[in-house]
């Protein structure tokens, strides 16, 4: 509930079209993912569980901790060619997908954004993302609020539904 909470809510935080959250199971080798109702059901369906090995953004957000940005189509084409016809299909053209982490600092999923037109991504945000993610809110600036603000309220507002489940608010 708090996973689909949050896949529903996250998008509107950063002004993205679509959002969606990955979860890793508990033998780290797949991914339960939680999908806004941007997606048509049948790509939602074949998307839902996801091998940890697969060529997708937020599966090697996962996988190889690092923030995946894609801007556009062409960015698709070149690092995840298997899924550029289902991202058309959705009507995604460009991505974001971020890992989260415990408390402990071990992986526990991503969050992913998508926009339904090709995306450029602030240089700053992008350098701080991909060199130190926890870094990333030291280069924001007052323009930013609104978006942080929005994020955390949806965090908070999942963690509170979810104090009975400490895996969820870890």
């Amino acid at each position: 509930q708090v996973a689909q909470f949050v896949a529903y809510r996250a998008a509107a935080c950063v002004g993205a079209d679509y959002a969606n959250l990955a979860l890793l199971d508990g033998a780290r080798t797949s991914l339960r993912l939680f999908h806004d109702s941007f997606l048509d059901r049948d790509i939602a369906d074949r998307y839902t569980d996801v091998a940890l090995n697969a060529t997708y953004p937020i599966a090697a957000a996962v996988r190889e901790e690092r923030v995946v940005l894609l801007s556009d189509i062409e960015s698709y084409r070149v690092q995840f060619p298997d899924i550029v016809a289902d991202t058309i299909a959705a009507g995604v053209r460009a991505s974001a997908s971020l890992p989260l982490y415990r408390s402990d600092g071990t992986v526990l999923g991503a969050l992913a954004f998508a926009w339904t037109d090709p995306t450029v991504f602030n240089p700053k945000l992008e350098a701080a993302l991909r060199a130190d993610p926890p870094q990333a809110l030291a280069a924001r600036t007052a323009g930013d609020v609104p978006f942080l603000y929005w994020t955390a309220a949806a965090w908070g507002r999942a963690i509170s539904l979810s104090k009975d489940e400490p895996e969820a608010v870890a």
